[in-house]
This record gives C-alpha cells, sequence and structure tokens, in this order.
C-alpha cells in the first residue's frame, strides 16, 4: 500500500502557517470600484455590471453613475421595473444628475411613454451642456420611430454641431439617409426623399474615423457599397465588422444574403451556417440557406430550413 510521507514537527508547523495565510487572502474582500462597472457595461457583459455595481454600492458608494449604471444594465435585460426604481433613487439622491435623467428619458422610450421621454429630453437640450448631444441623438431615435424623419436628421444635425467629435451622431445620420424609405408617405414626405448613399457613405466614414473600433458603423458601409455594386469595398468593410465582432450573426447574415442575390450560393450557405452556429433561431439565415440549398438540388434540406424558418417567424408575431 502507498504510504503518504509523514510531515516532521518543523514542516507541520510550516503548513499550518501556510493553510491560515491561504484562507487570509481568500478572505480578503473584493474592492469594487466604478471603473469596473464601467468595463462590464462597456463589454455588453450586463449581469456583470449589476453584480460590481451591486458590490460597490454595498460598500457605501455614493455616486450617481453606479446607479445609473446598473439601471441601464436592468433596461438591457429587460428588468424596467428595477432600472426604474434605481433611477428613481438616483433623482431622489442626486437631483442635478443630468445622466440619470437621459438614462430615465430611455427607458421611458422604452417603455413606449413617448412624451415624458421627449419632455426629458427636452429639458437635457437645453439644461446640460455635457449631455446636450446625447439627448439630441436619444430625441432623434425617437422621432424616427415617429415617422418624423426630418425632424430626426435635424436633431443628428444638432448633436454633430453640438459634439462634431460623437460617433454615434455621425452613424445614426449614415444610418438614416441609407435606410430611409417611407412608400405611404406616413411621414408627409415623398419616398426617398432623404435616401443619399454618397451622404451615408460620408457619415458613416466621419464614425469610423472617429471610433474605428465601431463594428457597426463598419457593417453599414459595407452594406451600402454592396448596394452601390462596389462589391470589393463593400466586402472588405463585412470582412472588418466581423473581424471586430466575430460573435454578431447578424453580419454572417448580411453577407449570405448577399452572395445568394449574386448567385454564390455556397459562399451563402457558408456564412448561413456561421449565423446559425452563433443564432440557431435567425429565421434569415435558415431562409438564405434554404434558397442556396433549392439552387444546389437539395430540396430536403431546403424544405426542412424553409420550415423551421417558418415556425420561428409565427413563434416571434405578436
Amino acid at each position: 500500500m502507498l504510504k503518504l510521507p509523514q510531515l516532521s514537527p518543523q514542516n507541520k508547523v510550516f503548513w499550518v502557517w501556510l493553510i491560515v495565510l491561504g484562507s487570509l487572502t481568500a478572505c480578503v474582500s473584493y474592492t469594487p470600484d466604478l471603473a469596473k462597472v464601467e468595463q462590464e457595461f462597456q463589454q455588453h457583459d450586463y449581469l456583470g455590471t449589476i453584480v460590481a455595481a451591486n458590490a460597490l454600492l454595498h460598500a457605501g458608494d455614493t455616486q450617481c453613475r453606479t446607479l445609473v449604471l446598473r439601471a441601464a444594465a436592468y433596461r438591457r435585460i429587460q428588468k424596467e421595473e428595477k432600472a426604474l426604481l434605481d433611477l428613481q433613487t438616483a433623482n431622489q439622491r442626486f437631483p442635478d444628475c443630468g445622466d440619470a435623467a437621459l438614462e430615465l428619458a430611455r427607458l421611458r422610450k422604452q417603455l413606449n411613454d413617448t412624451l415624458q421621454a421627449l419632455h426629458l429630453l427636452n429639458k437635457l437640450v437645453k439644461q446640460s451642456d455635457s449631455l446636450a448631444a446625447e439627448a439630441l441623438i436619444e430625441r432623434a431615435l425617437l422621432r424616427f420611430m415617429q415617422d418624423r424623419f426630418e425632424a430626426s436628421r435635424l436633431d443628428l444635425e444638432l448633436a454633430i454641431r453640438t459634439d462634431s467629435l460623437n460617433a454615434m451622431a455621425w452613424y445614426y445620420k449614415g444610418y438614416l439617409h441609407s435606410r430611409f424609405f417611407d412608400p405611404d408617405g406616413s411621414s408627409g414626405q415623398a419616398p426617398f426623399a432623404l435616401f443619399s448613399f454618397n451622404q451615408s457613405l460620408y457619415d458613416y466614414t466621419v464614425a469610423i474615423r472617429l471610433m474605428p473600433q465601431f463594428a457597426d458603423a463598419w457593417f453599414q458601409r459595407g452594406l451600402v457599397h454592396l448596394n452601390r455594386f462596389n462589391d470589393s469595398l463593400g466586402l472588405a468593410d463585412l470582412r472588418q465588422a466581423i473581424r471586430l465582432d466575430p460573435t454578431n450573426g447578424s453580419y454572417h447574415t448580411g453577407r449570405a444574403e448577399y452572395y445568394q442575390r449574386i448567385g454564390n450560393t455556397s459562399a451563402a450557405i457558408s456564412d448561413a451556417d456561421s449565423a446559425l452556429r452563433l443564432n440557431p433561431n435567425d429565421f434569415t439565415a435558415l431562409e438564405v440557406r434554404a434558397a442556396a440549398r433549392s439552387k444546389l438540388g437539395d430540396s430536403k434540406g431546403a424544405q426542412s430550413d424553409a420550415s423551421r424558418a417558418k415556425s420561428i417567424r409565427q413563434q416571434l408575431e405578436p
């Protein structure tokens, strides 16, 4: 039988102290800080944001920003009641905290309380120099949802005049110019009135110059290039978007749609496969792969994909 080595009295004392030291090290309290909360939020780890903010608040933190970040994380995971409670607390403790008012406006917009959201945003635009551009961007997004496209564009231009280094203002303006379409005239404007590929390319390029790691700006600019039949530039932008955010399945789906459109079925299937590995419920990727498989004569695979896509669409319908 294998015997364990026996410890000498001196070694026993050493190991006892080592165990005690290890226990003391393990019991050292986690020292939270706001930078950790910010980091988790910027990385889109919203549960991590909440955990870090909880630790900071438990340690007696008295910063408005901590409550705002936790509220923003709650809002992202559809815990609106918890977000509202945090923001009400922030407003009570820090009545002059513009960050809390801005996040409350975002929450009100998410809850479809557009009147209250607009009231808060209008107040911030007038009273907060530091947050005016952010408030204008949020107001532009709200007006876009209301089909007030010209008002949305004007708010974005005003945000850029207020802060020309705000990449998001340029990005959203590029999006507006590249995606505007109003066939029923509900906005009171003619179809394609604000549509401009040239302007959107310029806007996206400025956004990328200001924020080179902004994956979606690369992706959206790539789509514009492809819609202008500039394949080489478009595919290069899409590759960069995927490189910057490889876990975003929609980028693979977008490229799959393009490949399917030009008849490159093998590439379309490859990108659709990548998208579905990241999100098995991506019905658009399933539809693209179904069409590509049908073209290749794989009727059984095509029918299976089309059936799954239809089922997922029906489940998501209100």
